[in-house]
């Protein structure tokens, strides 16, 4: 059964006599989200996601009460015959933010008349209209979308249309392994003491404190059992075994937005490496002035591998010290800098967040310092669908750690670059 047949299935199950039960927005949500190239875009607070490729959005649902709302691009040869035979679609032309074309749009309330088979051929039409006004390069690339592994060959492509061939040698060289870490809904509950995890409460010994800064508890981020990622080839310089516990105040952020007039927010930042016996952990209790909007929802963590290149803001910028030995000129450099977003791209679209420990640095807009003995050990990315992680405007949180330091795995010395978006 195709992915259309099963969300189709499970919208014509859904009753659709009451306002709040009229369909499943969530296999709207999967239909939309699972096209290649695709990535969505949450609104955080809302049941509100925004699908789109790259920065051109297709469809925008709004799921909020009384009635779900689609928001949609269509062709004008449709509009006329679709709001004469639904009283609830209206058409409207936008521009997209930093474009001066605009485009047709049409807002489609999901009313009992609107038909679960009008909805996705809608959304297939929306998703056809944005790849049609792609040009060759990016339907070359979009074609690499499959959801499939990204191996040497899929790399090899992308070089290829990047116009890098004559360089593939040193892009090669450049690559380094990672380890993709994203927040799985099957343990979001209780994923175990001794499990990694993002958010909730830390599994501490009894011994240890939780670590504060001006007598106010830094916020918990995540905590990675080492004996889960010993097998990954980015994994080779971190110690084989034991717990690495992640606290920042830069958690602190959104209780300050939130109004919490006791956070003055300062950078401060505690990892803990913990070499014992994981037997021993025990959940540990919230402590003393901990402000409530700092704690983030618990998930477990899944585990991939992912290859990585270091960034570039183009020429002018290169940003990381591998690429400013290279020499390269000014056109090169800027095509290694496309080179390294398609890269990134394939595996956003494979559905992955942007969570990683280990390889190369990647802010996504903004240049941050990186010296040259610096080494990434944690990234994490604004994520507003699962750990509710809000760094700045939509920016990162990057964990650098010095060569000599990793190699005998001292992360007393931590060092975080805050990138806002």
């Amino acid at each position: 059964m195709s992915l259309y047949e099963m969300v189709l299935a499970r919208l014509n199950e859904t009753d659709c006599k009451t306002l709040t039960g009229l369909f499943d927005l969530d296999a709207i949500f999967a239909y939309c989200k699972a096209k290649p190239g695709v990535t969505e875009l949450r609104h955080s607070g809302k049941k509100k996601s925004e699908f789109r490729w790259y920065d051109s959005s297709f469809v925008t649902i709004e799921g909020d009460f009384p009635l779900p709302q689609l928001q949609l691009h269509c062709r004008s040869s449709r509009v006329d015959a679709l709001m004469n035979e639904h009283k609830g679609i209206h058409c409207e032309y936008r521009s997209e933010w930093g474009k001066q074309k605009t485009k047709l749009w049409i807002e489609v309330n999901i009313t009992p008349d609107i038909q679960p088979e009008l909805l996705l051929e809608l959304i297939d039409d929306a998703y056809a209209i944005i790849v049609e006004g792609l040009s060759d390069k990016d339907k070359a690339i979009l074609a690499l979308m499959d959801r499939a592994s990204i191996d040497e060959n899929k790399i090899r492509q992308l070089i290829h249309l990047s116009d890098l061939e004559h360089r593939s040698n040193e892009i090669f060289a450049l690559l380094k392994p990672s380890i993709s870490l994203q927040p799985s809904s099957k343990t979001k509950r209780y994923p175990g003491y001794n499990r990694s995890k993002f958010g909730g409460l830390p599994y501490l010994p009894g011994a240890m404190n939780w670590p504060t800064y001006n007598s106010i508890p830094l916020s918990f981020l995540a905590q990675i059992n080492l004996s889960e990622i010993s097998q990954y080839p980015a994994a080779i310089d971190l110690p084989s075994k034991g717990m690495l516990y992640f606290f920042s105040s830069y958690g602190w952020m959104r209780a300050e937005m939130m109004g919490d007039s006791t956070i003055r927010f300062e950078s401060r930042t505690k990892v803990i490496y913990l070499n014992s016996d994981l037997e021993q952990l025990t959940h540990t209790r919230l402590p003393p002035r901990m402000p409530i909007d700092s704690i983030y929802p618990e998930f477990g963590i899944e585990f991939s591998h992912k290859w990585t290149l270091p960034c570039s803001f183009g020429f002018n910028d290169p940003l990381d010290p591998a690429i400013k030995a290279l020499g390269w000129n000014e056109d090169e450099y800027n095509k290694l800098s496309d080179l390294t977003f398609h890269l990134h791209r394939l595996y956003v679209d494979n559905g992955e967040i942007g969570h990683q420990l280990m390889g190369h640095f990647y802010p996504e807009s903004n240049p941050i310092a990186i010296n040259p003995e610096d080494r990434l050990l944690m990234q994490l990315t604004s994520d507003y669908s699962y750990t509710g992680f809000e760094w700045g405007d939509g920016g990162n949180l990057f964990f650098a750690i010095d060569q000599k330091d990793l190699t005998e795995h001292n992360f007393n010395r931590i060092r975080v670059e805050f990138e806002c978006g």
